[in-house]
């Protein structure tokens, strides 16, 4: 009988032509969650960038991060949030991983960025960031961080080792 009744509501689902209207009830009536975007940033000599956050005091260094506006894209949301928390620009070069996080509603973007403007001010959010070596990392990093650099560095090895690339754009070098 259960079978029989998501059936029905499937039919009836896809035979609803509001694309619009469909996409209104999940919002309001389907799973809530938070996407957020992650920056891996990772110098010449393979050290990552990682900003001191003033907002969290049990992990204090991680990637350069922030949430998604209404009706802004991963990557826009990385350059804001960027150019907030420490005047720098950046440029995503590639989404290298889609992480949820355990036992949270949330996903977390990972992406491969170049700096264009390496950060310059502090804010009330950032108060400091330095480059790490991924063997030496702050023990403040979260383990889900650590994941996401472990698996834009393997990217980026493959990139230098000639596999196929997956990015937005060639690698830009620092300036």
């Amino acid at each position: 009988m259960r079978r029989r009744g998501l059936r029905a509501l499937a039919r009836l689902w896809g035979a609803c032509p509001a694309e619009r209207l469909k996409l209104w009830l999940l919002a309001r009536l389907g799973p809530r969650f938070l996407v957020s975007v992650w920056a891996v940033v990772v110098a010449a000599d393979g050290r990552v960038l990682l900003f001191r956050h003033t907002h969290d005091r049990a992990h204090p260094w991680g990637l350069p991060s922030g949430r998604l506006g209404a009706h802004e894209s991963p990557e826009a949301a990385l350059r804001r949030e960027f150019a907030e928390e420490v005047g720098g620009e950046l440029r995503p070069l590639a989404l290298v991983a889609a992480l949820c996080e355990p036992n949270l509603p949330a996903l977390r973007l990972v992406y491969r960025c170049a700096l264009v403007v390496p950060p310059c001010a502090p804010s009330v959010e950032v108060d400091g960031w330095a480059y790490f070596a991924p063997t030496a990392l702050p023990a403040s990093v979260r383990p889900l961080q650590r994941v996401a650099i472990t698996q834009a560095l393997t990217v980026t090895a493959g990139h230098a080792a000639g596999e196929a690339r997956s990015s937005l754009t060639e690698p830009e070098v620092y300036r």
